[in-house]
């Protein structure tokens, strides 16, 4: 077996929850899919893995009471613990414990060099999802980047409760097509703000969507979600969110980084509240922000830039391999020149100083819609052969 071959020596399942309307969702719906996923976990490694729990002494009950959580024990080592740091927020705003306690698991994974599988309490996974995220690390990978969407939570739940109750055990995922139909038929208002020409747009975007049509999504990621990570060793500096720097702690390089290309391997759904709206500034210049955002080193790594080059595609039907084409390439064709003009700009500043990079940053941004068009071939040309 050859070093790409390898598996961990153990993974650890990541769930971070607290407060009440999350852990009952979790207890609810969420346990019940861990118990049928942790399942494609080959066995022996499985007997060394563990779902790790971190949550509050208020909440650890109604996890305890969850319906599933035998099925998940027979299976796999559970951990329920009451180890919320509550805390952070000046930093991290309401994100902070979740910050705080994601970070201190996540270095005690890398410490016994296991691989780390991140599930939300609010998150539901494709059957098939982590047996992709195995094959991915026997591939080389030592990060999954891919698609983790939201959903409308109550309009969603007859679906769930129902695929629950026809489980023999209570365990439950939904195959890839069905999963895929649940999210274009629950699509939340809140994926709009990702949209790249979108009128709801948001300046800052973690991931750029383009939708072609009704029932397909394109997905180009810059921070993140990531699903799993395989940490090289020990990380003791890490710090933050695991979407913005966990990646240079697991990577020695972009090539490292498994883009999910299409939906049927992997995706995740966020259980979102129907009527939940983020209030945020909408983008009067989309691809202006977006190159700004690109330029940004300390929140968007050059791996992340580099990866943001693959697409993630979700879809519900089979189309024409050339209609495919057409809309990677339009996508393409908006964000890819940016890239190259933020992986131009960063390489100037590590080499002449301030004073030049600035001024190249300011023309770029001043004429972004006339280098996006003038590099569209260039990148055409350029990133086909790398």
């Amino acid at each position: 077996m050859t070093d790409s071959q390898k598996l961990p020596p153990s993974i650890h399942i990541l769930v971070i929850v607290f407060g009440k309307s999350y852990t009952s969702l979790f207890a609810e719906i969420g346990i019940a899919n861990l118990a049928a996923l942790v399942r494609e976990i080959p066995e022996p490694l499985r007997r060394k893995s563990i779902v790790r729990i971190a949550t509050t002494k208020e909440d650890i009950e109604i996890i305890q009471d969850a319906p599933a959580l035998s099925v998940l024990q027979k299976n796999i080592e559970v951990e329920i613990a009451d180890s919320m740091q509550i805390g952070g927020f000046g930093q991290h705003g309401d994100y902070g414990p979740m910050v705080l306690t994601q970070c201190e698991l996540v270095k005690e994974a890398a410490r016994e060099g296991a691989a780390i599988f991140f599930v939300g309490p609010d998150q539901i996974y494709n059957k098939g999802a982590f047996a992709n995220h195995i094959a991915r690390f026997q591939d080389g990978a030592r990060v999954v980047i891919g698609p983790g969407v939201r959903i409308k939570r109550d309009a969603a739940r007859p679906v769930l409760e129902a695929a629950i109750a026809a489980s023999p055990d209570g365990s439950f995922s939904l195959d890839a097509e069905t999963q895929t139909k649940l999210f274009f038929d629950q699509w939340h208002p809140i994926n709009n703000q990702f949209l790249l020409n979108s009128s709801e747009g948001i300046p800052w975007k973690a991931y750029v969507y383009e939708r072609p049509k009704p029932g397909e999504l394109l997905i180009r990621f810059f921070q993140g979600p990531t699903l799993a990570a395989w940490p090289q060793g020990p990380i003791e500096g890490f710090d933050g969110f695991v979407d913005h720097n966990l990646i240079l702690g697991c990577c020695q390089s972009y090539h490292e980084v498994h883009v999910v290309p299409d939906s049927d391997d992997c995706l995740a759904l966020d259980l979102t509240d129907d009527l939940r709206m983020d209030i945020q500034p909408v983008s009067d210049f989309p691809r202006v922000d977006l190159l700004s955002e690109f330029f940004n080193e300390k929140m968007i790594k050059d791996m992340q830039l580099h990866h943001g080059r693959s697409t993630c595609r979700i879809h519900l039907e089979d189309t024409a391999k050339s209609t495919v084409d057409a809309h990677n390439r339009r996508l393409s064709d908006a964000i890819d020149p940016l890239i190259l003009l933020a992986l131009i700009g960063r390489k100037l500043s590590h080499r002449l100083g301030r004073l030049l990079p600035a001024l190249y940053r300011f023309i770029c941004l001043a004429g972004t819609q006339t280098w996006g068009i003038l590099l569209r071939p260039v990148t055409r040309l350029f990133w086909k052969k790398s």
